[in-house]
């Protein structure tokens, strides 16, 4: 029993649902989950909805539609499962019932798996019964999988209406899931606080968050299930948008110490590089250099298709926070391209003055100490590593600009880290995979947005295409001329070891195949499990040429810049996502020679993975590529691994298919905070307090 209704409210802690202080051990399992108060657990929705009807005959419901009947049992038979369960490790049965419809002609199996010998004694006893479950065929014949069951006497086993099926939450069952909700008082579900006025209601043609909330958890049919996700999911990006706001606002309110670049010397550090700058990298640079001079930290996202110069772009930012007295820092998530840029910067920079170090989690502790103090000594402008630069042991002398390269392999807590090592830091955060506008206002809403849409001069391009095992012979015999003109190759496999599971070409047996195929050349092989020396040892070798074609992982998807390197042969194309195969494409076509991407198949694919290849085949545009990935995978890992930081998942909304109202709530958003709109404003209020909300860049 649920604690007096009065005691209770949305913003309760569980616990409050009972009226004792013991609770249950699923309770603290929640807990863990993040669900702590009666208003995590509304918002933590349930995985589908459920039509539950009245007593019909058999016939009525349709495959995958629940039935609650009544019948008389025919016959049952049990056998053993061989399988046991519990403490006593009792024996399990699979069993089988006929049951006779008492409303019609028709009979029906039921079937329980796995389940203790008592049901047999349970089912026999009845003659007649009520029964409920979701239908299924098996071997063309309809059955009940599991279903429930009662005495004819009980009437029905579940009230016709809709019905929440819950997920598993942190090995809490369904079951015991949805126990947590029939414990809310129905009172309660009628006192969800709105947060729309009536009027933006109207605009949107929204029903009440309230109604919205009773409909998704069972508890109404007052408006269809559709009507209440638009409104829940319209509610989910608000909140998001205004956190966004209020960090933002919360930024603009810090103050930082101007960076600035005179005339001069800026055409002297861009008179370093060998290429002439693009209008994007020019435009990206004027917004960032307006930024660090305004006296707050600047937050900026630079995004961009490979290999459309960032890392230009970050330099010449690097250059002109040493030239106004600060250091400098670029963080990478690779060891391999924290060397490269190290390389590039000590090179770009040699006989200017500054002084440029490494940091990698794979120097020794000695080395590190001695860094550390130099760093923290300001015996080096511009520090260039891995995840070790946010370490605690770390400390700059006055660190100005932190550069967050690959934005996506990292988590939104290690990009504050490092940040909060300088006291109003300015921000570049970098990503070379095309962000959609819909995904950019939600993982990235609280920055500001550069893009840099066009390539350096001079590249040939890239042709791409896929190979079947129709095209291997001409495929190998190009791969083969390419070599033989001092070109090299790179060969990526999806993964190291066999998979029984999934018919993976493993790294080793693709490395073994291309020595036969070209025994003349110098064949070598990359992946993640090797020993950090060793990978930046390997990527050496081909980069100086000692390796004609390098078999790899997809360890070389970020990063490795080797003009010389003019294949990129995908194996098993299929199991990589398009984003994925558009970084590892873009690791070649990157000089004046041309590029040459093949995606490799080994059978015939079904009609919509070989979709998914062929808008890799038509296109090198990274921006129309991520929009096909949001629309066929929804957000999915689109940009690796989940954000940290509050509300970093969406419990309801996906941009893959709710783009429009997301749009939508950008619109509103301006004219709800301009027109001091008292219920946005007690939202906001609430956030203000919360410090999660400002957990995040």
């Amino acid at each position: 029993m649920a604690k007096e209704t009065t005691k209770l409210s949305w913003l309760s802690p569980l616990e409050d649902l009972y009226k004792t202080k013991k609770t249950p051990k699923s309770l603290d399992k929640l807990k863990s989950a993040g669900i702590s108060t009666l208003n995590d657990l509304l918002w933590s929705g349930p995985l589908s909805i459920d039509i539950i009807p009245g007593i019909t005959p058999f016939h009525v419901a349709d495959e995958n539609e629940y039935l609650q009947a009544e019948g008389e049992v025919v016959h049952v038979i049990a056998r053993p499962s061989f399988r046991s369960k519990g403490f006593k490790r009792a024996p399990l049965m699979q069993v089988t019932a006929v049951v006779k419809d008492l409303h019609g002609p028709s009979e029906l199996k039921l079937t329980w798996f796995n389940c203790y010998p008592n049901i047999i004694k349970k089912i026999k006893s009845m003659k007649k019964i009520v029964l409920l479950g979701k239908v299924s065929s098996f071997g063309g014949r309809r059955q009940l999988a599991n279903p429930k069951f009662d005495s004819i006497e009980k009437g029905l086993l579940q009230t016709p209406g809709r019905c929440a099926n819950y997920p598993t939450i942190n090995s809490v069952t369904p079951r015991i899931v949805a126990s947590f909700y029939n414990k809310i008082p129905a009172n309660l579900w009628d006192n969800i606080e709105e947060s729309l006025p009536e009027t933006l209601l109207k605009k949107r043609n929204l029903i009440t968050l309230g109604e919205a909330f009773k409909i998704i958890h069972g508890r109404s049919q007052s408006s269809s299930l559709e009507d209440a996700k638009k409104r829940v999911i319209y509610e989910e990006f608000l909140d998001e948008q205004l956190k966004f706001l209020l960090r933002r606002n919360k930024n603009k309110s810090k103050k930082s110490d101007s960076i600035k670049l005179t005339g001069p010397e800026l055409k002297s550090v861009v008179s370093m590089f060998p290429y002439k700058l693009t209008d994007g990298q020019n435009s990206a640079i004027k917004d960032i250099f307006k930024d660090m001079a305004s006296g707050h930290p600047m937050n900026r996202l630079i995004q961009g298709d490979v290999g459309c110069g960032k890392t230009t772009v970050a330099l010449i930012s690097a250059y002109a926070a040493i030239k106004s007295k600060k250091q400098a820092a670029i963080m990478c998530p690779t060891e391999s391209l924290a060397n490269q840029h190290y390389e590039t910067a000590s090179n770009l920079f040699e006989g200017t003055g500054i002084k440029v170090t490494l940091i990698t989690g794979s120097l020794s502790a000695k080395k590190k100490r001695e860094l550390y103090l130099e760093i923290k000594l300001g015996m080096f402008d511009l520090i260039i590593g891995t995840h070790a630069l946010f370490y605690d042991g770390v400390q700059f002398k006055d660190l100005g600009l932190a550069v967050i390269d690959e934005q996506h392999r990292f988590g939104v807590d290690q990009r504050i880290r490092l940040v909060e090592k300088g006291e109003g830091t300015h921000a570049l955060i970098m990503t070379a995979t095309p962000i959609p506008r819909s995904l950019s206002l939600t993982q990235y809403g609280d920055l500001d947005v550069s893009i840099i849409d066009s390539l350096p001069s001079g590249r040939k391009g890239i042709q791409t295409r896929i190979v079947d095992p129709s095209k291997m012979e001409p495929f190998l015999s190009f791969i083969n001329t390419r070599i033989s003109m001092g070109e090299q190759a790179y060969v990526v496999v999806p993964a190291i070891e066999d998979n029984p599971e999934q018919d993976f070409l493993a790294l080793e047996k693709v490395f073994t195949k291309f020595v036969k195929f070209y025994p003349k050349y110098k064949i070598g092989y990359l992946h993640g499990k090797m020993p950090p020396d060793e990978k930046t040892s390997r990527l050496k070798e081909f980069s100086d040429g000692k390796i004609d074609l390098l078999v790899s992982t997809s360890v070389i998807e970020v990063g490795i810049d080797i003009p010389n390197a003019t294949i990129m042969a995908i194996i098993n194309a299929e199991r990589f996502g398009l984003s994925s195969l558009h970084q590892l494409r873009g690791r070649v076509g990157r000089a004046e020679k041309p590029g040459f991407c093949f995606l490799v198949v080994d059978k015939m694919l079904p009609p919509d993975t070989m979709y998914r290849l062929k808008v890799i085949e038509s296109t090198i545009d990274g921006f129309k590529i991520a929009e096909e990935d949001l629309g066929i995978r929804g957000e999915g890992d689109l940009l690796g691994k989940v954000q940290a930081g509050e509300g970093g998942v969406r419990k309801f909304a996906n941009l893959g298919s709710d783009q429009k109202i997301l749009f939508e709530v950008k619109e509103d958003l301006n004219q709800l905070v301009t027109e001091n709109n008292k219920l946005i404003h007690s939202k906001i209020s609430k956030f203000s307090e919360d410090t999660r909300v400002f957990s995040t860049i």
